[in-house]
């Protein structure tokens, strides 16, 4: 069922954006979802992975991963905002 208590605002969101668009499919119209996955560029975070990886190439360092076998999605924002 729906959660009674919400406990932010990103979730709040997400239930509002949900029953809105099953209002929208209620009336038979089309929806397109646009899911968009991490995304990284020039001015990313210097603690995430892809700045990690590049300064620890740089150095010739090795970069210990805590689960080397994770599968990530990741685009290139400027490859994310051609897109729109």
């Amino acid at each position: 069922g729906e959660p009674t208590e919400i406990d932010s605002l990103y979730a709040e969101t997400k239930r509002q954006l949900s029953y809105f668009c099953k209002e929208i499919a209620s009336k038979r119209l089309k929806i397109t979802w646009v899911r968009i996955f991490h995304t990284f560029g020039r001015f990313e975070s210097k603690r995430r992975l892809i700045p990690l990886l590049i300064q620890s190439a740089k150095n010739k360092e090795i970069l210990e991963l805590k689960n080397p076998n994770k599968i990530l999605h990741l685009n290139h924002i400027q490859f994310t905002c051609n897109i729109f």
